[in-house]
């Protein structure tokens, strides 16, 4: 519904020669005023509302390391490396098959993780 509203002066000064008929009559004026006015008003029962606004480029998607978004990259990729250089250590020194998989698997993916940082990284 339209919140603006209009207000005539009945008060305006009429001048003797201006006839009812004409449009520019106060009491014409007002009255189509009135009638543009409950338009507007049945009008606006019909608007289409826009969709929510979206804003671009962002990810719609949820991170799984969104806690972590609140960190400095810098902590973030120096804490990756590191992890990723003592995972290759201990890699070094196990015998298990299984557990030099896993361990090669998580540095790839420290890695990973840490040059994709580096690379949205800004100065």
């Amino acid at each position: 519904m339209s919140k603006q509203q209009f207000v005539l002066d009945s008060r305006l000064p009429v001048s003797e020669n201006q006839s009812e008929s004409d449009p520019n009559h106060p009491k014409n004026v007002a009255r189509k005023t009135q009638i543009i006015s409950a338009q507007a008003n049945a009008d606006t029962r019909y608007d289409i509302y826009p969709p929510p606004r979206v804003d671009a480029f962002t990810d719609m998607h949820a991170s799984p390391l969104s806690s972590l978004q609140s960190l400095s990259p810098l902590y973030l990729i120096l804490g990756s490396i590191s992890i990723a250089i003592l995972c290759i250590f201990i890699c070094l020194n196990i015998k298990n098959l299984i557990g030099r998989i896993a361990l090669v698997g998580g540095t790839i993916f420290l890695l990973h993780y840490a040059v994709g940082k580096m690379e949205n990284l800004t100065v």
